[in-house]
């Protein structure tokens, strides 16, 4: 036998060989998940009897500090008044003085928000700003198009992904 007959491929046997090892590894996965779906399911079983005993616990530890959880309601409950009410009289004062700084700790900001119609915005543009005129193409729309991908200016690119469905 010839050196060349003994290094001839044999694409058939190399195709045989590939599915073989990749039937093989689909088994391990198999197995695998299996094993990991058991353990799953027994650590959720776990979770779920550790968040009872939490719920026990919180419910014993508020019993016994309800005073304590009843002055921090009351609390942030006249924080929230007295924070709107602050904020309130410190606008009133800015709308009635102009003045935006009450002191070190107090200010107003004022922000502001332009409303207008986007197509008079355009048409202003087009006479004295044409740099600011944007034109592009909905890439969803334009990339559906059957023809586009035989365009010379399109570039296409493929990434072939494994997929793994219904094991």
């Amino acid at each position: 036998m010839s050196t060349a007959q003994r290094q001839k491929v044999d694409p058939v046997k190399i195709r045989k060989t590939a599915m073989k090892r990749i039937e093989e590894m689909k088994e391990t996965y198999q197995e695998y998940k299996a094993y990991a779906d058991i353990a799953s399911k027994a650590v959720e079983s776990l979770e779920e009897d550790l968040a009872v005993k939490i719920a026990e616990l919180r419910a014993q530890h508020v019993a016994a500090h309800q005073d304590s959880y009843d002055s921090l309601a009351t609390a942030t409950e006249k924080f929230v008044e007295i924070n709107h009410e602050l904020r309130e009289r410190m606008v009133d004062h800015y709308v009635k003085t102009g003045e935006k700084v009450i002191d070190e700790n107090l200010s107003v900001r004022v922000t502001t928000k332009l409303e207008y119609a986007n197509s008079e915005a355009v048409e202003w543009a087009e006479v004295n700003a044409p740099i600011m005129i944007v034109k592009s193409v909905d890439k969803k729309a334009f990339e559906s198009l059957p023809r586009v991908k035989d365009l010379e200016f399109v570039r296409v690119e493929e990434t072939p992904v494994s997929v793994i469905k219904g094991i």
